[in-house]
């Protein structure tokens, strides 16, 4: 009789489905009996936990020995399970892998399943051993196992960046794990200092001319490998370097970037994990994390050497025009685009590195208009439009609606403020701070983060004392203005009398009046201690009225008539640059600590 294809088709899937019927009966038979006795040696290890746990509590230093015993027998039971543990899985694995298919189509669907798997470059498994398996120095603890890899050779690419090796034994240890070697270093003789000859090792000098970004592209899209190790200012290097647990943990959980901890030159350990908080122009870097997974930190910033892959880094780069702030721009990018970093303290780097000059920084910092840095060592670097440096633009302040006042702005305004008020006590002249100064003093202990100008009544006695003070003031850049001059009121006491000053781009605002309130009352803020009306709280909620703690942008921003229209309260006005980190409208307009860096 003729069998045509179609039916010699049918007649084998038939044959196929009823091989797995039985091969999973049989698995499971065997994975049944193996659970229970799983169970068993887990209820056995429990008492005898329970009883060492006793048995230390109150056994005398004569009787230690007899709980070693237990612990010997106990990391025995240990030992025992975990082997349970892994034919138990491997079986439940093999079951599910020879399950009957329902349709064809499951059929194709584990060929396809079967060919990811095949894809991943080097998954390993981990199992751990218990507690007690490291004691006591706890160099081991997880074991790996069912590995689908490639030669580790043939998956990572090492990338050292200004290295530091003091010894050929670092260079022995990187030999020994990596197939190839690309170096970036800005010393010629670095490497034949070493005696070093391999057709693995590719070295690259950084000249004064070339720009690191360009340089670290360049080399890299000559990487072979799937992934690559960038591994910056090492000073050692060895075999503990636990390689295969970044790739496993960056396989595994899908995160972009993977690092480790770090240890000095100086014996401190740092987990490596930090945040970035890019917002209002100002970049803080904090120590931290807020949440983690497969026993590592989700993190936004490190300074440890990190793993992630070649087709990943394409998609990014470093910054072709950047000799510093490569990987701080890197990581900065790498939020913008909500991908994940994760950190593995128990993986631990030798690197150590200065950091960078706030000069330095200044290409990176106009990148992402950033205008204030914060470090991780609570440095604050300033950029933009902030007087004093030689390095900044010292550019006049533009104020954009719906748009926070850049820092470097305020802190100009501060200078002007202080050297103001040490100006007014060095020559007696008396003083209060009014109007929406006393506001954010209220509100932020400072200056509204939308702040367009500075305040100030004085004895319209002393305007002559003012005046004199313009010299003074002209020698630091700034310009006394006299808008008014005082009159005399009731033909014998003078009042008013208004003058600015102009500094950087702002405008301080004095004006003159006939008297002023005898009791004192100091707000510190600004490093100083500002003279304010004597209840400030309620100077301010007299003047702004109802819900005055909530936030309206400056009058003149909003193009009111004059600054004695009702406090309206609502939302902060559309930002001119959407999306920006400086943009009003992604704050709620209520509260000061968002504010705040």
């Amino acid at each position: 009789m003729d069998i045509n294809n179609e039916q010699l088709c049918d007649r084998c899937l038939e044959k196929l489905c009823n091989r797995r019927v039985h091969h999973q009966h049989i698995l499971s038979k065997r994975a049944s009996k193996l659970h229970t006795k799983l169970q068993h040696i887990e209820h056995v290890t429990d008492v005898l936990v329970q009883n060492v746990i006793n048995l230390s509590l109150s056994l005398n230093e004569v009787d230690l020995k007899y709980t070693d015993q237990h612990f010997r027998v106990l990391v025995k039971f240990q030992n025992e399970i975990n082997s349970l543990k892994k034919q138990s899985e491997e079986l439940k694995n093999e079951t599910e892998m020879f399950a009957k298919p329902k349709q064809i189509n499951e059929e194709t669907a584990f060929i396809n399943q079967s060919f990811r798997i095949n894809k991943i470059v080097y998954s390993c498994n981990e199992t751990y051993k218990g507690a007690l398996y490291g004691y006591p120095l706890y160099k081991v603890g997880f074991v790996r196992n069912t590995c689908l890899r490639v030669s580790l050779k043939d998956a990572v690419t090492l990338f050292l960046i200004f290295p530091s090796f003091k010894s050929n034994d670092s260079w022995k240890a990187v030999f020994s794990i990596f197939k190839t070697i690309k170096i970036i270093t800005n010393k010629n003789n670095f490497v034949s200092s070493f005696k070093l000859k391999s057709d693995r090792l590719f070295h690259y000098h950084l000249s004064k001319n070339d720009r690191l970004g360009f340089l670290l592209n360049k080399v890299i899209r000559n990487v072979t490998t799937p992934y690559i190790l960038f591994a910056q200012y090492l000073y050692h290097f060895d075999n503990s370097f636990d390689i295969e647990r970044l790739i496993h943990v960056h396989e595994s959980s899908g995160s972009g970037i993977v690092s480790g901890s770090r240890k000095t030159r100086k014996n401190e350990w740092d987990r490596g994990c930090y945040q970035t908080v890019l917002k209002l122009y100002t970049l803080e870097y904090k120590v931290g994390y807020f949440s983690s997974e497969k026993e590592c930190l989700i993190c936004t910033f490190t300074e440890s050497p990190f793993l992630t892959s070649v087709q990943l880094f394409q998609s990014l780069e470093f910054d072709n025009n950047l000799s510093y702030g490569v990987f701080k721009d890197f990581f900065v990018n790498l939020n913008t685009k909500k991908l994940k970093l994760l950190v593995c303290p128990d993986v631990m780097f030798y690197n150590d590195q200065d950091e960078e000059e706030d000069f330095q920084l200044a290409n990176f910092a106009k990148k992402w208009d950033i205008k204030k840095i914060i470090s991780l060592r609570k440095k604050v670097l300033w950029f933009g439009c902030r007087q004093g440096f030689n390095y900044t633009t010292k550019s006049k302040c533009i104020i954009k609606r719906g748009m926070a006042v850049p820092p470097c702005c305020i802190a100009n305004l501060v200078d002007a403020i202080k050297l103001l008020l040490l100006m007014f006590k060095t020559n007696g002249i008396k003083y209060l701070v009014q109007e929406g100064s006393v506001l954010g003093l209220v509100k932020f202990n400072g200056i509204l983060p939308w702040e367009r100008d500075f305040d100030i009544s004085f004895l319209s006695e002393q305007f002559e004392k003012v005046t004199k003070m313009r010299s003074t003031l002209k020698k630091k850049g700034y310009q006394l203005i006299i808008d008014k001059v005082p009159y005399l009121q009731n033909s014998s006491t003078l009042n008013g009398g208004v003058i600015h000053i102009r500094a950087n781009g702002w405008s301080i605002q004095l004006y003159g009046q006939q008297t002023l309130p005898g009791n004192e009352t100091i707000i510190n803020a600004l490093n100083e201690s500002i003279i304010v009306p004597e209840n400030p709280g309620l100077y301010s909620r007299n003047r702004y009225g109802k819900e005055l703690y909530k936030h309206v942008e400056h009058w003149m921003t909003l193009k009111h008539k004059s600054s004695w229209e009702n406090y309206a309260i609502k939302n902060f006005s559309t930002c001119e640059i959407p999306n920006h980190h400086a943009c009003l409208d992604q704050f709620q307009a209520d509260g000061d600590i968002i504010f705040k860096n």
